[in-house]
């Protein structure tokens, strides 16, 4: 039997290789994701007048965020090596797949992360990854 397409969202870690290659952890069964691309405030140092003006700006597009996830993994080794990442606290390129729409990739650390199992083969885990660089997203085609 082929296996055929997936409805979860699939989360894959790169390798740091050029070009880089993305390894799947695990299917993620539920998932908060909190993007942004938030108004500052902004200074200049060239103020002739000396009245330290300050305004807001909007800096276009997704700068950071936060996904929260659990999910479960076909085997221990990958999330082993999310673990890792979270105990030397190495930030490292992940994708998030969403099926039908399309791919999130950016640099991310591993804020928090537990794992259980496994259980015929199969781990369950809970991880939060913080991005450390602003995410950009291909569109499926």
């Amino acid at each position: 039997m082929v296996a055929k397409r997936g409805s979860l969202l699939l989360i894959k870690r790169g390798d740091a290789a050029s070009p880089e290659v993305f390894t799947s952890v695990g299917a993620i069964q539920s998932s908060t994701w909190s993007i942004a691309g938030n108004s500052i405030n902004v200074t200049t140092g060239d103020d002739v007048d000396g009245n330290n003006e300050i305004w807001n700006t909007f800096i276009t597009g997704p700068k950071d965020g936060t996904i929260t996830a659990n999910g479960i993994s076909k085997g221990f080794l990958p999330v082993q090596t999310v673990y890792n990442d979270f105990a030397t606290g190495t930030a490292v390129n992940y994708e998030i797949v969403v099926p039908n729409v399309g791919t999130w990739t950016a640099s991310m650390i591993v804020g928090d992360m537990s794992f259980d199992g496994p259980f015929d083969g199969v781990v369950g885990f809970d991880m939060t990854l913080n991005m450390s660089g602003a995410p950009t997203f291909v569109a499926e085609t």
